[in-house]
């Protein structure tokens, strides 16, 4: 088989590149989609080939939709090579194999897609992740990231935050904006999960058709908290793929116990777990030379 890893990075250049050599010495194609808040800086600090580095780049924002855009530029970007497998990860990560030993463990659980994923009813009680209520996704738009939520119908001016401030405080001023100005949800079932997953190139294929054919899915998810964590999964799981699909994105993630959650960075404490936990990818780690090329030794499986 043939692999291809889509990178999304915003931070640590060291790590980055150190991983970028790895997938290269493994023999693993990669395109790389660097924050262009910190683009110049990045690339100021590696010694890659830069034309794996995607000229268009859009600042990235934690709980945004230009996650999905970084994504889905990256999967346009695979599909101009040859490849049966594209991974999507981290600038944070490190692959703990070689590309025939990702082979064995795909063909070992079936030659199927991998994704983590789990159902969403929409309902008053029904959550996504980080306690988010699957009914605010009728009211709430986003803007500049994860913090900055505001009304979709109500501008952020002056007058308009100021009405916010003095009436907000009353659950009935909230009652009847949302009576009055809730969006439409789309009439398909949700899913969500983990925003990295390794999947055929069908699939890939198939999301960069359904973005290209202006799937109205794209359009509701502009405005909404954590698209990146619903709508590929939303996309795959109401289409002919749902069958193929294991529930299971080969990633070890240790999350923090705080909420809300957030994945911590893991040290040599995990060495064991990571050996044993036959995953493909785990995140996110900070190393530099001497400390990667310790762990890639000692997680090799």
């Amino acid at each position: 088989m043939k692999h291809f890893c889509g990178i999304i990075a915003h931070s640590h250049a060291e790590h980055l590149n150190l991983l970028c050599k790895d997938l290269k010495s493994k023999g693993i194609e990669f395109s790389i989609h660097l924050d262009a808040k910190s683009r110049n800086a990045m690339m100021s600090e590696m010694d890659i080939n830069q034309q794996a580095i995607l000229e268009n780049s859009f600042k990235v924002y934690r709980g945004h939709y230009s996650i999905v855009k970084a994504s889905l530029e990256l999967m346009r970007e695979s599909l101009k090579v040859n490849y049966d497998y594209f991974h999507l990860i981290s600038g944070e990560d490190l692959i703990h194999n070689s590309a025939e030993e990702l082979d064995q463990i795909i063909l070992k659980n079936g030659n199927v897609n991998f994704m983590n994923f789990y159902s969403i009813p929409i309902g008053n009680e029904s959550k996504v992740k980080n306690g988010i209520p699957m009914e605010h996704y009728r009211h709430y738009a986003l803007d500049d990231g994860l913090g900055l939520v505001k009304s979709k119908h109500f501008p952020a001016n002056p007058w308009i935050q100021a009405m916010h401030k003095s009436f907000g405080k009353w659950r009935s001023y909230w009652r009847i904006y949302h009576r009055l100005f809730a969006r439409k949800m789309p009439d398909i079932h949700f899913y969500a999960g983990s925003a990295w997953f390794s999947v055929k190139r069908e699939m890939i294929e198939y999301f960069v058709e359904q973005e290209r054919n202006q799937n109205p899915l794209f359009k509701f998810f502009e405005n909404a908290l954590f698209p990146d964590e619903l709508i590929f999964q939303t996309l795959a799981l109401n289409s002919h793929f749902a069958e193929d699909i294991l529930n299971n994105d080969l990633r070890y993630i240790k999350w923090s116990e705080n909420s809300p959650k957030r994945p911590v960075v893991l040290d040599q404490k995990e060495w064991q777990i990571i050996r044993e936990s036959q995953t493909a990818f785990s995140r996110k780690w900070r190393l530099n030379i001497n400390q990667y090329e310790q762990l890639a030794t000692s997680i090799h499986v």
